[in-house]
């Protein structure tokens, strides 16, 4: 029988740490979440932030 791997290979940042990444503002970084521009985790309490969505958010505001 063969076996099914998944590869997870995305960081996961805390807010704090998307908001210095993305260097813009607490205020601003919320009302990205808010509007459901970033696209946060909910893993119990915690949320966190992937990487895919710090870049995606990169490149669509780059236009890269």
């Amino acid at each position: 029988m063969g076996e099914t791997t998944a590869e997870f290979d995305d960081h996961l940042y805390t807010i704090p740490e998307a908001i210095e990444a993305l260097r813009i503002g607490s205020s601003h970084f919320y009302k990205l979440m808010q509007t459901q521009v970033i696209r946060p985790l909910r893993l119990g309490s915690r949320t966190l932030i992937p990487r895919r969505e710090i870049s995606r958010l990169i490149r669509e505001a780059t236009g890269r």
